[in-house]
């Protein structure tokens, strides 16, 4: 599966988690259902991105719910006792999810930004030769003419066939978006710094 998907969407799911926290911080009841309904929406995701680590998190889900009974006999079992236990356990599963989920986001980040470092330095050495087109008002088109304006430009050639042997396309457009974005956010902010002509 794609590595750009992985931190999209893991990352995604898991800045969600400060919320469900931040009821557990205010003791809202709902903590404990809400903490396994977010584990099953973490395994769901992990499976549509074919990550095995996706089992743990329906093993997470079983220790809280395993929880009651694990508590020993003889000890206070009221209702608030047994919460408690829960929503500690809750707590413990969550941080464990949010460790393996994050785990995945750095691990396809450096892999990325590996590419990424390589490609910043094909941009420029293709802007420089004056192998990129125009800017397209729509960025995803451009996207693809910057990427054909790679592969054609003889200094810039082999990095593209090396690129495109170790990642797969929408992998090399999402390195390529942000190579290209920095450059923008660069250019604008060059440009209003520069003075008015005539100044």
């Amino acid at each position: 599966m794609f590595l750009f998907l992985r931190i999209e969407k893991l990352g995604a799911h898991v800045a969600t988690l400060k919320e469900l926290m931040d009821n557990y911080q205010r003791g809202d009841p709902r903590f404990i259902a809400d903490a396994l309904s977010w584990l099953t929406a973490a395994e769901k995701v992990m499976s549509e991105l074919r990550l095995p680590q996706g089992s743990e998190m329906s093993a997470l889900r079983s220790r809280i719910l395993r929880v009651t009974d694990a508590h020993p006999s003889g000890e206070d079992r009221t209702r608030a006792a047994v919460r408690r236990v829960q929503n500690a356990a809750a707590t413990e599963a969550l941080e464990r999810a949010e460790a393996v989920m994050r785990q995945i986001v750095v691990e396809a980040e450096e892999r990325l930004e590996r590419f990424e470092e390589k490609l910043a330095e094909g941009v420029t050495t293709a802007a420089m030769a004056g192998a990129l087109p125009p800017r397209s008002p729509v960025w995803m088109d451009w996207l693809r003419q910057v990427w054909h304006g790679l592969a054609h430009c003889s200094e810039t050639r082999a990095l593209t066939v090396y690129l495109a042997a170790s990642l797969p396309t929408p992998d090399r457009l999402f390195i390529l978006d942000r190579v290209l974005s920095r450059l923008a956010d660069v250019g604008s902010a060059s440009s209003a710094s520069r003075p008015p002509s005539g100044s």
